[in-house]
Parts: C-alpha cells; structure tokens; sequence
C-alpha cells in the first residue's frame, strides 16, 4: 500500500478566505508546484470548479451559506450573527459539518464529537455568559440582529489599569518593536505593488463570474518615462513570477507605486498568473503574520496600444 499526504481544499462553504488557495496564497507558482507533486492526493470541497479545484484528486460537493445554519464571528469587528437556511441544499451539496461527519462514521471514528449535530457545535463554540445581553444561548441570538461580543468593562487599546497602551513591552522583548516605526528597506525592484480586495469580489469568490484582465493602477510620471499609455497591456514581474494588466494612468498612486486588486483567476492574465504570483511568502516583522498586500516588481509595456 503506498501512502499519500493528502491536503484538504476546503471552501468554507464559499464564505470564507481561505478557499481557492491558488489564488490567495502568497508566491503562486510556488503552490502550484506543490499541489501538481505527484504524491499528493487532494481532497476539495467547494461550489465551483475553481482554480484550486483543478488540483483535486477527489471533489466533494459543498453547499453555500444560504444552503445552511451557522453562527459568525464578524471579520474586524467584535459582533456576533447567527443565520439560518434560506434554501435547501442544492443536489447533494452539503454543509462542511455534515460532510466530516459522514467522513468520520465511513472511516469507523465513533467519538461523540464527530456525531454532534450542527446545532450542538454552534452552541459549543460560544460562551454567552459573560454578554451584557439577556442572550444566554446561541439560538437565542435573533437572526434579525447582531449580539456584541466586547466585555461590559472592555476599553479600547487598554492595558486593564484605564489606561492607553503606547508602548508594548512584549512587543519590544520579541521583536525589538515596543513602539511601530518606520524602517528603511532595499528595493530589489523599482516599483512597489500595493495589494486589495476588490469591490465585486470576496477575496476570490465570484472571481469566476467575469474574467477580464485586470488593471494596474500607475502613476503618470512613471507612465510617462516607461512610455505607457492609458489601457496598455503592462506587466509586472519579479523573481518569483509575472502578470499582465492593463495600464490605468491615475494621479490617485503616487510615484513608484503600483496598485491592483487581488483575487482574480488564473485565466485573467495571458501568463496563467495573478498578482499573488509576485507576492513573496515572507512573514511580517511584527507577529509574524503572512505579508500578502505589497512586493517590490518590475513594470514594463507589454504591448504597444492598438490604434
């Protein structure tokens, strides 16, 4: 019997960030080359054949959140939602907790936490008692309103003693940074590519619904001096890949910036990469974290406009 390690690609039901790993993930190519390995076998679940779904070896249908009950914890703020099913689930889609249970009982695990119903995870999940609501159960949260999760004594940027914290001793021992600061860095390359979500996308959900190139958004002096015209076909480039957009001359960068939007497919640019491809998997100085909004690249015109 031969052994595979087997990643799981999981849409969280397409309403979360980490799907589509080949489109979010930092240095593109670089997954890429790890997924196509031939000993990885490669689990996906998701609503639609994305670009990372073309690497499974095996898909699983997922539902969407309309499709299923949940609870949310708000991205950035400290409120607390619960919804409940607008629809069946279409076909023989099913919510990420229904399919790991069927999963569980196939592979012979009988733990009691691999048979608790959706409604027993969500109330797990939360401890209501310290609210200042009279909530004290999650099916108790209206679904018609949001329930604050900050506690009734909770100060903003406090160290407990009512007092701001400017200068972080923790941050200063582990990382040298009690106070943020601005360091000076090498440029390996001229420009700067500056990073976003774009509005009629959720990270790179719906990314599928219009494939179109992307624009790059480009100052008009370096516009200027690289001899680029307004809706060029430009590209960026570094070590780790290259892109092609179209060029948007704008006075809204400043001058050795670039910007673009993230979470576009493979399909939208004629090199079969995104921006994401450009991005190094380097982390922050501070907390470690992934660095996904901005990398050093070259910008060059693709192709002359056609009149």
């Amino acid at each position: 019997m031969k052994y595979f390690d087997t990643p799981i690609i999981d849409s969280g039901n397409a309403d979360e960030k980490r799907d589509n790993p080949v489109i979010m993930h930092q240095n593109q190519n670089k997954m890429i080359e790890a997924l196509s390995h031939k000993d990885v076998f490669i689990i996906g679940s998701d609503i639609n054949m994305t670009d990372s779904m073309k690497y499974a070896d095996v898909i699983l249908p997922a539902c969407s959140h309309f499709e299923h009950s949940d609870v949310y914890a708000s991205y950035g703020y400290t409120q607390l939602q619960r919804t409940e099913a607008a629809i069946p689930p279409v076909g023989e889609s099913l919510p990420n907790t229904e399919i790991f249970r069927r999963l569980a009982k196939r592979f012979g695990f009988d733990e009691a936490a691999f048979k608790e119903s959706d409604e027993q995870l969500q109330e797990q999940a939360f401890d209501l008692s310290g609210t200042n609501t009279q909530v004290n159960k999650v099916s108790e949260i209206s679904t018609h309103a949001s329930l604050s999760m900050l506690a009734t004594d909770h100060i903003w940027l406090s160290d407990k003693n009512d007092k701001v914290t400017l200068y972080n001793e923790s941050l200063e021992k582990k990382y040298g940074y009690g106070l943020p600061r601005f360091k000076d860095i090498t440029k390996p390359y001229p420009f700067i590519l500056v990073t976003s979500a774009h509005f009629h996308r959720s990270n790179s959900t719906f990314g599928g619904c219009r494939i179109e190139l992307e624009k790059v958004d480009i100052n008009p002096q370096d516009a200027e001096n690289l001899s680029i015209s307004h809706g060029q076909k430009v590209k960026l480039s570094n070590i780790n890949g290259e892109v092609i957009l179209q060029a948007n001359i704008t006075g809204d960068v400043a001058p050795g910036v670039l910007y673009s939007h993230k979470g576009a497919w493979l399909e939208s640019s004629p090199t079969g990469q995104t921006i994401n491809a450009l991005l190094d998997n380097n982390k922050t100085d501070i907390g470690e974290g992934a660095a996904f909004y901005d990398t050093f690249v070259n910008l060059t015109a693709y192709e002359k406009l056609t009149q």
